[in-house]
């Protein structure tokens, strides 16, 4: 009888893609800042005029 439960599964990578995410992030770290702020920027500056 064999248990399936037991059966080696192959590794998904997770922490791979998680790992290369971040790389990704703190290489281009200006890049990502200027994106997420210039929207927010504009986004203050139309509520307040």
């Amino acid at each position: 009888m064999t248990d399936n439960a037991m059966t080696a599964k192959p590794p998904l990578g997770v922490g791979g893609i998680i790992g290369e995410s971040f790389s990704l992030l703190f290489r281009r770290f200006f890049v990502f800042f200027i994106l997420a702020f210039i929207p927010t920027l504009i986004s203050t500056a139309a509520s307040i005029g």
